[in-house]
């Protein structure tokens, strides 16, 4: 946050994650985090985080999402353009 790629970020309950990788099967406890930030920012958020996340395939999503005008502007200011 202190770059300015994310106004905000929720560090959700521990889950448990289930999935192939290498032909062996996993079980992890993960802790999905939430990010907030603008639509200028969010390619340089996804790579930042690809870069310093410890999985070499990690899942960074992201999805368009609609919300009240005064927090689109609080995301946008704390979310500027480098």
């Amino acid at each position: 946050m202190q770059a300015g790629l994310a106004a905000c970020a929720n560090i959700l309950s521990p889950s448990e994650s289930f999935y192939m990788w290498n032909g062996l099967f996993e079980r992890q406890r993960e802790y999905p985090v939430l990010f907030k930030t603008s639509s200028v920012r969010v390619e340089e958020l996804k790579a930042r985080l690809a870069k310093t996340h410890p999985y070499k395939v990690p899942a960074i999503l992201s999805w368009p999402a609609e919300s009240t005008p005064d927090y689109a502007r609080w995301v946008g200011e704390m979310t500027p353009e480098p």
